[in-house]
Order: structure tokens, then sequence, then C-alpha cells
């Protein structure tokens, strides 16, 4: 862009074009911490509501997250998951990423009434019930609650879960049930302090929900998973089609499918500037 068209501009664009520039150009790199608002206004010679009010602009692009009391970074890179995928592992891995868990949790409790419900077991049923902590790189990411019927899935153990990675696999491993297709929902919450100490991020922070139920291709429900995942890393990207008339889950021709062939469909990326799910 041409000098005199940039002195032209707002002084808030100017700046903001300029520390644009310096994150894609990697000047300010991904990860770094910007300097602080003071700094900045000294810097460019503004105020520091104009650099406030910059520095809001590039987090709502996308290009910085602001950590309150911490200060504001540049985004990591967001991780990039297709839209069918079952297997959190298995995309992560396929695309290049270091993955490792640790079982935070896991023990064989009465199942919760909505559990229960989800997967089809009398009000006395059990189930294994386990807390996975999901490391990409090194970097905690997310942490996935799973619910599976017992006795069937007595054998899921800790050591499985580290070893194996992908819960998909352990499962069709130990009963030889294939998950072929889940009905997700996706909100956005504030994390609790706990969580948030083993994702390292601020008390309160969004996280983006994912609640969902996985199917055999018989239609039978196979597994319940509340997982959580840092919004800072993760971005969801939902396809529509009007093929929602044809394809829906209590349609014959879609019997036993869940949503894996509904046209809306939700895409999990990791950014490239800054609890039922998958496994």
């Amino acid at each position: 862009m041409k000098a005199d068209v940039i002195a032209a501009m707002p002084v808030y664009l100017q700046l903001e074009l300029i520390l644009t520039e310096r994150i894609r150009s990697g000047e300010l790199k991904m990860g770094s911490k910007l300097p602080s608002e003071s700094e900045l206004a000294a810097e460019f010679g503004v105020s520091r509501s104009t650099v406030r009010k910059v520095l809001d602009r590039l987090a709502a692009d996308g290009l910085i997250v602001k950590w309150p009391g911490k200060g504001s970074y540049v985004s990591a890179e967001r991780l990039k998951m297709t839209p069918t995928s079952l297997s959190f592992s298995q995309q992560m891995i396929a695309a290049g990423h270091s993955v490792s868990t640790k079982v935070l949790l896991r023990k064989v409790i009465p199942a919760p009434e909505h559990i229960a419900q989800a997967l089809g077991l009398p009000t006395t049923g059990r189930v294994v019930y386990f807390r996975r902590l999901r490391i990409l790189d090194g970097e905690p990411v997310a942490i996935h609650t799973t619910f599976l019927p017992y006795p069937q899935y007595e054998q899921v153990t800790i050591e499985k879960l580290e070893r194996t990675q992908s819960l998909s696999q352990v499962m069709e491993e130990v009963a030889g049930v294939r998950v072929v297709s889940s009905h997700d929902v996706l909100s956005v919450i504030q994390v609790d302090p706990a969580d948030a100490a083993l994702l390292n991020i601020p008390p309160n922070s969004p996280v983006v929900l994912v609640r969902g139920v996985g199917y055999t291709l018989a239609g039978t429900p196979a597994r319940c998973t509340e997982a959580i995942y840092r919004s800072d890393r993760f971005e969801f990207t939902i396809y529509n089609s009007v093929l929602a008339d044809v394809f829906t889950p209590a349609s014959p021709r879609n019997a036993g499918l869940g949503t894996y062939l509904m046209p809306t469909m939700i895409r999990c990326i990791p950014k490239e500037i800054s609890q039922e799910g998958k496994d």
C-alpha cells in the first residue's frame, strides 16, 4: 500500500496495519508477547486508548490473544481437523503434530441420568468414566471426558489410553465395536479454575465445549463425551446444505448414522496467527 494512502488513514488503522504486518512477516513471532499498551503508545506517539482499540481489533481478527493480567500475545497456530473425523489424535498426527495423552482420572461409576439415557442404559447401569488431557507438541490444548458402557468396556485401561492415544482404536480392540458417526453439540463457556490450570490458561477464559454421542453402524450409542478446547488454539467451521431435508437422524436413509451424513458439520482448526467430543 502506498505511503500517501496510509498517511491519509485514521491513526488507529495505520497502527493496525503496522502491527499486522509485523505479525504476518514473522517479526512478531507466534506465541511471543507484544509490548505493553504504554510501550506501544510511546513508540508510535499515540494515546493508550488508541492502542487498546487496535489490540481489540487484532484480537477480534484472531491475530493476537489478550490474557487479563498477563498481556497480549501473538496467536499460536490453529490446529486443523476435517469435518467428519471421529479421531482427534489420528487427525492431529496426520497433520504432523506430536500427540500425547495424560489420563487424569479413570473409574467405574453409576451412570448419571442423562448419560444412561443417551447410552440406552438402565437407571441402575454403570459406566467407565475417564478424563484425558490432550497435549499437542508439548502444549495442553483440550480435556476430554468420556463415558463408556460397563462392563463392555471394562478393559479400557489407563495404560491402553495413554499408549494408543485414539479412543476409537482402543474401543475396537477391546470390544470389537467401531464408532462410525457422532451427534455433537457445540457451545462456548468460561473455563473453571481447575481446568484452566490444566490447560495453562487464565481462569474464566472462553473455551469451546463439544458434547456428543458416538454411534455404531447399527445406530447403537457406544460412547458419550464432553470435551473442552482452548479457543485460542481452535476454530470451528460449520457447513450447511439443502441436503438437510434428506439426511436427518430420523430418516430411514440415515438410520444408525447419527449426524454422519448430516449437512451441518463442524471442522476444528488450530489458529495460524494468534464436555462430548472426539478422541
